[in-house]
């Protein structure tokens, strides 16, 4: 990391990588949970408060070394984040978020939690629907229907904030071609939906031949 010889270099990162993970849990809370954590040190339980907490984050003190265990187990997160090595919390997502321009949100939905059962599961479907036949016309359809919906959605919203501006509502005087305009993306965004489903179809269909041709290969 850069700067690493410099010691409030090292803790100002440190504590704003802390304070990333941390996110929305109140340093009480955090606190609590680090106490209770199996991975905390015994004798130095009594210390922890939320005001150390604070200092740690604010980068005025460094994090005790005896803590950053507890401190990864709660916040799920890797050493190596903590040092500021890698912008995600694991090495996992920052390297797939890398790799593949994918946000950390999709990462993490892709291998889910390690720990949970359905990871080869997800894994597996994921596979599946990557090199599917059918799979990159759904995929197509998918950005078809969201702009056929994003310019519907628009256009029928700024209808009706022009009919909420007015102070009469006789005033309105409806604009035929804007109307028509309406309608038109209307009509295209549904026929996107109508097409995604047709591409979902397909999809199962090539699932139920995979499955048939592997047991019938399993004998």
């Amino acid at each position: 990391m850069k700067g690493i010889n410099d010691t409030k270099i090292v803790q100002q990162k440190m504590g704003a990588q802390l304070k990333a993970a941390r996110g929305k849990i109140k340093r009480p809370a955090l606190v609590q949970l680090l106490i209770c954590n199996k991975k905390a040190p015994v004798e130095s339980k009594a210390e922890m408060t939320a005001e150390r907490l604070k200092q740690w984050e604010y980068g005025n003190n460094p994090i005790s070394l005896e803590w950053i265990p507890a401190i990864c187990d709660v916040l799920h997160c890797d050493v190596g984040y903590l040092f500021g090595d890698y912008p995600e919390k694991t090495r996992e997502i920052s390297d797939i978020c890398s790799i593949t321009g994918l946000s950390p949100a999709a990462a993490k939905a892709i291998i889910g939690d390690k720990y949970d059962g359905f990871r080869d599961t997800r894994i597996e479907a994921l596979n599946f629907l990557l090199v599917s036949a059918n799979f990159e016309n759904a995929l197509h359809e998918i950005i078809m229907f969201k702009d056929a919906e994003r310019e519907a959605v628009s256009l029928e919203r700024a209808r009706e904030k022009t009919i909420s501006n007015l102070r009469d509502i006789s005033e309105y005087h409806p604009n035929v071609s804007f109307l028509e305009m309406i309608s038109d993306k209307r009509r295209a965004a549904d026929l996107c939906e109508y097409n995604l489903s047709k591409s979902f179809v397909f999809l199962i269909e090539e699932l139920r031949r995979i499955i048939d041709e592997e047991v019938s290969q399993n004998g």
